[in-house]
């Protein structure tokens, strides 16, 4: 559905909740066909503490089992609410008050996953890590799920580690501006790491991160969860501008042609869901926002999209150079659907087109990134020598391409 709309009902709920409390999203009769997400995430919402106490799994567990053994009952919410505080150990109907305002989010970086294989003296471990910083100055939490190669994607909620059955999801809680590396010790490789950012401004608000290959060490770290310095996540070496980056980047604007073009731009400036679906095959005639869990960002990973053209249109980053020197200069792909299926070294050329320019020296330089040869993540696009301050990379919408993408650019310094 989010390839549809560009957001999850789920997200569109959470955006929601930020402005209104339960009791008046409720009534905004626009959304009626978001109140069964509102409802389900405001349950979400009420459980989290019991099912940080009890394990995710096992409170569904202890919940399905209580409602099935008073089935054909008249069994009441506060009945239920007073025997699932006692089971969690946990006070549930005080956070019930907090309906009464609109949610506060928070919101998350996540890091790159990594895998090692470690051999001890009895048996073989997967150690698996990430790094996830909490942006935002109020708490907040994360559901992790782990997903084995043998499950097949599967839904198995536990794996055998040392003899014991070891729940494979579990919330992990952040304080405000908290960075924390989480250790995990598993018998068998996990190939992906899922994770819900739950009550946050994050989009996509649940990510799938793969793990693309196992290192082995012979250093096993305890398992655990490590507090890191707030700016751990930061590379001094580096300076990245997003499309989100609303000082830092910016658009050309296509004129509307006849009263239905006028009404169309109308219509979408006043789009209270600024985020819209992706279809490379029937690409927008004008930049437009969409996000996908591929696309960079810090906690919304988006970026804008057109129809190609003849290179009227385009995207612009200025990016502020630290200091004069050598800086290698990248672009973030995701690579489009239309190339997946095809041969990444035949003869046509996919290109995308950027003209580099400093404001100070009058340097300009057309560079190509040829989309056939690219990887999902960091390319590099050339390497070039500044002294000014900034640094100005525009793309144009000329391509071969059906759709052109503009996401986010950085600078890494040559030493």
């Amino acid at each position: 559905m989010r390839n549809v709309n560009g957001l999850s009902n789920d997200e569109k709920s959470l955006m929601l909740m930020q402005k209104y409390s339960f009791k008046e999203v409720q009534n905004l009769t626009e959304h009626r066909d978001l109140l069964n997400n509102l409802i389900k995430l405001q349950g979400k919402k009420l459980f989290l503490n019991a099912e940080r106490n009890m394990g995710v799994q096992a409170f569904k567990d202890t919940l399905f089992a209580h409602i099935k053994a008073n089935a054909f009952q008249n069994l009441s919410f506060e009945s239920l609410l007073d025997t699932l505080e006692i089971i969690s150990d946990t006070q549930l109907r005080s956070q019930i008050e907090e309906w009464n305002q609109p949610t506060e989010l928070t919101e998350f970086m996540i890091g790159t996953p990594s895998v090692t294989k470690i051999e001890t003296e009895t048996m073989e471990i997967y150690q698996a890590e990430i790094i996830i910083a909490n942006l935002s100055d109020q708490p907040g939490s994360i559901n992790m799920r782990m997903q084995f190669w043998s499950q097949g994607g599967g839904n198995d909620d536990y794996q055998i580690f040392n003899g014991e059955e070891k729940p494979v999801e579990w919330i992990i809680d952040f304080k405000p501006h908290e960075t924390k590396r989480i250790v995990t010790h598993w018998e068998e490789n996990p190939g992906t790491f899922i994770i819900n950012t739950l009550f946050s401004k994050n989009l996509p608000v649940q990510v799938s991160v793969r793990n693309q290959r196992v290192e082995e060490v012979y250093v096993l770290t305890e398992e655990g969860e490590y507090t890191l310095s707030e700016n751990f996540m930061n590379d001094k070496e580096e300076v990245i501008v997003d499309n989100e980056d609303a000082h830092l980047f910016t658009l050309s604007t296509p004129p509307p042609s006849g009263y239905l073009g006028k009404w169309i731009n109308q219509n979408t400036e006043e789009e209270e869901f600024k985020y819209v679906g992706m279809n490379e095959w029937q690409a927008p005639a004008r930049w437009t926002l969409t996000t996908d869990q591929n696309y960079y960002g810090r906690s919304i990973r988006s970026a804008v999209h057109i129809r190609s053209g003849k290179g009227s249109q385009y995207a612009q980053w200025k990016i502020p150079v630290p200091s004069a020197g050598r800086y290698e200069l990248y672009y973030h792909v995701r690579r489009p659907e239309q190339l997946r299926r095809e041969n990444r070294w035949g003869r046509k050329k996919y290109l995308y087109h950027f003209v580099i320019n400093s404001e100070i020296d009058d340097y300009e330089e057309k560079a190509e990134l040829d989309m056939r040869r690219t990887d999902e993540g960091w390319n590099l696009i050339g390497t070039y020598g500044l002294i000014g301050d900034t640094l100005i990379v525009r793309l144009t919408d000329e391509s071969e391409l059906n759709m052109i993408a503009a996401d986010a650019v950085k600078i890494v310094r040559k030493n």
